[in-house]
């Protein structure tokens, strides 16, 4: 994945439509959860401008993001208590980016991506005395992630990019240390970022 990044950066610098953003984001890990944190995470956008039209552009954009935010649950019945998490670690969904008044000093956008993400995942079961189980382990799942912002243009090629993200996945369909209750659960995790880009053409 890194051998791709850096292929896909040389790409950007080479051609004529290009941009590539670097920034950090934050949002709250929702859903079923019954407690949810909110955390810091890296994100890395290359994009392409395929058709132009009047004011606007069409193209593609492939995000990548770091480090999301964790939810996690804990209960207890009949003695037992147990311990919930799941953090998205990394998220790639490449999709299609629309953008309105593309050379203006100002240019919003939608995006629509889907993807590949990887879900880190910790169990814990125990009574008052002692731990019963405990699990960790790393799963690959499907996400969508639909996304809008704006760019803000303060030279004749660097901007800046406000932007509301949205990874919506599902959890796990097996079985997994105090996870039951939450077995191929749709959940979402928004991400408020701001990055710093490079544009090859407005």
């Amino acid at each position: 994945m890194v051998r791709l990044t850096i292929l896909f950066a040389a790409f950007c610098a080479a051609v004529s439509g290009t941009d590539l953003s670097l920034g950090l984001g934050a949002g709250p890990a929702s859903g079923t959860a019954l407690r949810t944190e909110v955390d810091a995470g890296a994100l890395v956008n290359f994009g392409y401008d395929f058709w132009r039209f009047r004011a606007g552009a069409i193209g593609v954009e492939v995000p990548a993001s770091f480090s999301g935010s964790p939810r996690a649950e804990v209960f207890s019945q009949f003695g037992v208590s147990g311990y919930y998490s799941e953090r998205l670690t990394v998220a790639l969904t490449p999709g299609v980016r629309v953008r309105f008044a593309a050379r203006s000093r100002v240019s919003p956008w939608i995006s629509m991506g889907a993807g590949g993400v990887l879900i880190r995942r910790t169990g814990v079961a125990s009574t008052v005395s002692q731990v019963i189980a405990s699990q960790r382990d790393s799963n690959l799942g499907v996400a969508l992630a639909p996304a809008a912002g704006a760019d803000l243009r303060i030279g004749s090629r660097w901007f800046v990019r406000g932007e509301l993200r949205n990874y919506l996945y599902k959890t796990p369909s097996t079985g997994f240390v105090a996870s039951f209750p939450y077995w191929g659960r749709w959940n979402y995790n928004p991400v408020i970022a701001i990055s710093g880009g490079w544009r090859s053409a407005n």
